[in-house]
């Protein structure tokens, strides 16, 4: 719990980098991930998405505010947990 006595969620992200010759485009993708921990509702930060696919399965989507990425530019998505993580 914070000093006002919320509770806290633990924050992670990942890093989309293009690397190919073309870049990520503003729509058309998704990414798929698994977490055993779980995503908070409402996790994404910025113009994205995430949604429970099933199980621990999650789903990253860009919304409308997403402009792309040309290729090599790299973007950092952050979101949160409903537990606090550790990193050993």
């Amino acid at each position: 719990r914070s000093s006002s006595g919320s509770l806290m969620k633990g924050i992670t992200g990942e890093t989309l980098t293009p690397t190919g010759t073309q870049g990520l485009p503003a729509q058309g993708w998704a990414l798929y991930f698994n977490c055993i921990a779980g995503v908070a509702d409402q996790a994404a930060q910025g113009p994205f998405s995430i949604e429970a696919v099933t199980g621990t399965l999650y789903r990253l989507r860009p919304t409308a505010g997403f402009a792309g990425l040309a290729p090599g530019q790299t973007l950092r998505v952050h979101f949160a947990h409903p537990e606090l993580m550790f990193k050993a």
